[in-house]
Protein backbone atom coordinates (compact mmCIF):
# COMPACT_ATOMS: atom_id res chain seq x y z
CA UNK A 1 0.00 0.00 0.00
CA UNK A 2 1.12 3.27 -0.86
CA UNK A 3 2.54 6.16 1.70
CA UNK A 4 -0.66 8.89 2.02
CA UNK A 5 0.01 11.71 3.10
CA UNK A 6 -1.26 14.74 5.49
CA UNK A 7 -0.71 18.55 4.52
CA UNK A 8 -0.39 21.55 6.36
CA UNK A 9 0.60 25.02 6.49
CA UNK A 10 2.92 25.94 9.12
CA UNK A 11 2.01 29.99 9.50
CA UNK A 12 3.65 31.95 11.82
CA UNK A 13 2.28 35.48 12.29
CA UNK A 14 4.48 38.10 13.85
CA UNK A 15 4.51 41.25 15.47
CA UNK A 16 6.02 44.61 13.63
CA UNK A 17 9.56 43.18 12.31
CA UNK A 18 11.50 46.17 12.76
CA UNK A 19 13.17 45.83 9.08
CA UNK A 20 9.46 47.06 8.38
CA UNK A 21 8.01 47.83 4.52
CA UNK A 22 10.06 47.75 1.53
CA UNK A 23 9.61 49.21 -2.47
CA UNK A 24 8.85 46.71 -4.45
CA UNK A 25 12.50 46.76 -5.97
CA UNK A 26 13.80 45.39 -2.67
CA UNK A 27 11.76 43.07 -2.26
CA UNK A 28 14.16 40.01 -2.52
CA UNK A 29 16.04 42.01 0.26
CA UNK A 30 13.54 42.65 2.53
CA UNK A 31 12.53 38.73 2.66
CA UNK A 32 15.85 38.35 3.65
CA UNK A 33 16.28 40.84 6.09
CA UNK A 34 13.20 39.79 7.94
CA UNK A 35 14.21 36.19 7.43
CA UNK A 36 17.34 36.93 9.61
CA UNK A 37 15.76 39.09 12.00
CA UNK A 38 12.54 36.39 12.53
CA UNK A 39 14.76 33.07 12.40
CA UNK A 40 15.43 32.89 15.81
CA UNK A 41 11.62 32.89 16.75
CA UNK A 42 10.41 30.83 13.73
CA UNK A 43 12.78 27.45 13.89
CA UNK A 44 12.04 26.50 17.83
CA UNK A 45 7.72 26.51 16.75
CA UNK A 46 9.06 24.54 13.15
CA UNK A 47 11.33 22.44 15.12
CA UNK A 48 8.04 21.43 17.30
CA UNK A 49 6.43 20.18 14.15
CA UNK A 50 9.61 18.05 12.83
CA UNK A 51 9.50 16.95 16.23
CA UNK A 52 5.91 15.29 15.51
CA UNK A 53 6.73 13.87 12.17
CA UNK A 54 6.18 16.70 9.68
CA UNK A 55 8.48 17.76 6.97
CA UNK A 56 8.66 20.86 4.87
CA UNK A 57 7.91 20.27 1.19
CA UNK A 58 9.96 23.63 0.83
CA UNK A 59 13.02 25.23 1.56
CA UNK A 60 12.19 27.09 4.57
CA UNK A 61 13.79 30.61 4.06
CA UNK A 62 13.48 34.00 3.11
CA UNK A 63 11.13 33.02 0.06
CA UNK A 64 8.44 31.75 2.79
CA UNK A 65 7.36 35.11 3.63
CA UNK A 66 3.42 36.06 2.59
CA UNK A 67 3.54 40.17 1.78
CA UNK A 68 0.70 42.49 1.19
CA UNK A 69 1.08 45.21 -1.22
CA UNK A 70 0.61 48.41 0.33
CA UNK A 71 1.54 52.15 -0.70
CA UNK A 72 4.10 54.00 0.73
CA UNK A 73 4.37 57.74 1.25
CA UNK A 74 7.80 59.59 1.74
CA UNK A 75 7.01 63.35 1.68
CA UNK A 76 5.06 64.24 -1.32
CA UNK A 77 5.76 60.97 -2.96
CA UNK A 78 4.38 58.12 -3.38
CA UNK A 79 4.52 54.42 -4.64
CA UNK A 80 4.18 50.68 -4.30
CA UNK A 81 5.80 48.98 -1.52
CA UNK A 82 5.08 45.44 0.04
CA UNK A 83 5.08 44.90 3.74
CA UNK A 84 5.81 40.92 5.87
CA UNK A 85 2.00 39.34 6.69
CA UNK A 86 3.18 35.92 7.76
CA UNK A 87 5.71 33.19 7.43
CA UNK A 88 4.10 29.93 5.61
CA UNK A 89 6.10 26.81 5.37
CA UNK A 90 3.51 23.96 3.51
CA UNK A 91 4.34 20.59 5.78
CA UNK A 92 3.68 17.24 5.23
CA UNK A 93 3.50 13.92 6.99
CA UNK A 94 3.12 10.34 6.44
CA UNK A 95 -0.83 9.21 7.69
CA UNK A 96 -1.03 6.33 10.03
Amino acid sequence: MPSQWEYKDFVWTHPKLSAGNCTADMLLMARTEWWSEAKELIMPEIQKWLDEGWEPTITIGPDCWDTKKITIRQGWRSGEGYCPVAFRVQMKRKTP
